[in-house]
């Protein structure tokens, strides 16, 4: 039992050139965790420029039918055709 352990143990030291291969998939690894999040952060900002446009939108309407948000469960308009 203790020579499988040994055995095994050895597949797993780390030498220098597995510790190059793990510093460079690190790396790898931030550079696409750092794209994906600059593309999340475009994406709430494109949504928050969205949203304040539309209430902008709503505000200057002049509409006096309240609009419905089925997300948030407020109640429809009353000729029930939505938004």
């Amino acid at each position: 039992m203790k020579s499988q352990e040994e055995h095994i143990a050895k597949g797993f030291k780390l030498d220098k050139k597995k510790m190059k291969r793990l510093a460079d998939a690190i790396k790898v690894f931030e550079a696409k965790v750092k794209d994906e999040l600059a593309i999340v952060e475009k994406a709430v900002a494109y949504d928050e420029a969205m949203v304040e446009l539309c209430m902008e939108s709503l505000l200057k309407s002049g509409s006096k039918i309240p609009i419905s948000f089925p997300a948030f469960g407020t109640a429809k308009r009353v000729d029930h055709k939505g938004n």
